[in-house]
């Protein structure tokens, strides 16, 4: 592997100060679960990051895909896809160590990407730093005008805002 643009899954934490405010919980579930839905069909049940295919989508994450302007402080909801629960965990490997899920997500991040164990120990390394600079950071919340147009209730997100501590607080 030669460079960060052949990394298929990359690991992410999100920013204390967004800890919860995410479409998932701010949506009524049924908007949440046509989302979801929609997303494992475009998808066809398949895991964006691995291949794994699961009929019905059974256990399958509908994954926020989230872009962020530290600038300007501004983090905006950019996409949907469908992850298998060990990609989701090796995405989001601060919750997986929190459920002792560690190793096995930093063993799905090395599989994916074809690295051995070090390579991908650095991905959690660079997502921590980023984490830690993120997480310094009040944040508020856009939607991509696109999503905004095929969910009209994504609207409850827009200009929501998060402060570091903030975060803490709504766990």
């Amino acid at each position: 592997m030669s460079g960060a643009d052949e990394v298929q899954l990359v690991p992410e934490l999100i920013p204390e100060p967004l800890w919860r405010l995410s479409a998932k919980r701010a949506l009524a579930r049924n908007v949440w679960n046509a989302i979801r839905a929609r997303a494992l069909k475009e998808a066809a049940d398949t895991c964006a990051t691995c291949g794994t295919v699961v009929p019905g989508g059974r256990y399958m994450v509908c994954d926020e895909m989230w872009s962020y302007d530290e600038d300007l402080g501004v983090a905006t909801l950019v996409g949907f896809r469908i992850l298998c629960p060990a990609c989701d965990k090796a995405r989001h490997f601060g919750l997986a160590g929190l459920i002792d899920r560690a190793e096995l997500a930093l063993d799905q991040l090395a599989a994916v990407n074809g690295i051995d164990l070090a390579a991908a120990r650095r991905l959690q390394r660079n997502a921590g730093r980023d984490w830690v600079r993120r997480s310094a950071l009040a944040w508020t919340i856009k939607v991509d005008p696109a999503l905004l147009e095929a969910w009209p209730a994504l609207e409850v997100l827009v200009g929501a805002r998060g402060v570091p501590g903030e975060g803490r607080e709504r766990l």
